[in-house]
């Protein structure tokens, strides 16, 4: 079997070892393992039915996509972002949190987008990026996410204890597990695909 490399170029994937010599600088490989990591202390332990098997390049959205049929999941960067340090961090951030819980196709739900925007926002922070949001339908979910969090920032990893996915929560179950409103749990659970499609 012959296989046909692309040849465009991009930023991020070649390393060299460090001044000191006991390592080597950060790739995107390896922020994506900081990412992850990040992203499990802050909302629990990803799906390890699921391997994360790379990261490529292609188009104008981010996402995540699944090859083949062994539930591995790759995450995919704008074509943009290939040469443009900042918008890949930022880019990547966001996808990582979608491997906390693969839906494995399916869409994801507003909660997850939600957050995953917020943890983009953190790694703008943390990696002084100069990024910010702007497409409406992720600043509203953020707010949505925002409004969950309230109170008790730790409600993520209890809530995830007892039901890991997020595409698999239901209003039902945050009113009950997490005390919200019936109108805050159903916008949370309903599919990003739709509200995207609304708030545009």
């Amino acid at each position: 079997m012959s296989i046909e490399l692309s040849p465009l170029p991009a930023i991020g994937f070649a390393t060299e070892p460090l001044p000191t010599r006991d390592g080597f600088r950060f790739t995107l490989t390896t922020l994506l393992s900081t990412l992850l990591n990040d992203a499990e202390q802050m909302f629990g332990p990803r799906d390890m039915s699921y391997t994360p098997v790379g990261i490529e390049f292609y188009g104008n959205r981010p996402q995540v996509w699944y090859p083949g049929t062994n539930k591995h999941i790759s995450i995919i960067l704008t074509d943009s972002a290939r040469e443009d340090p900042a918008q890949a961090i930022f880019q990547l951030a966001h996808e990582v949190m979608h491997l906390l819980s693969p839906t494995g196709g399916a869409n994801a739900p507003v909660i997850e987008e939600g957050l995953s925007a917020l943890f983009q926002q953190r790694a703008n922070e943390v990696y002084d990026l100069d990024l910010h949001l702007v497409a409406v339908p992720y600043v509203k979910a953020t707010e949505l996410a925002n409004m969950l969090l309230k109170g008790e920032p730790s409600i993520i990893k209890r809530l995830r204890k007892i039901e890991p996915a997020f595409h698999k929560w239901t209003p039902r179950f945050l009113v009950s597990e997490a005390r919200i409103s019936r109108a805050l749990a159903e916008e949370l659970c309903e599919p990003f695909i739709d509200f995207e499609t609304r708030e545009k």
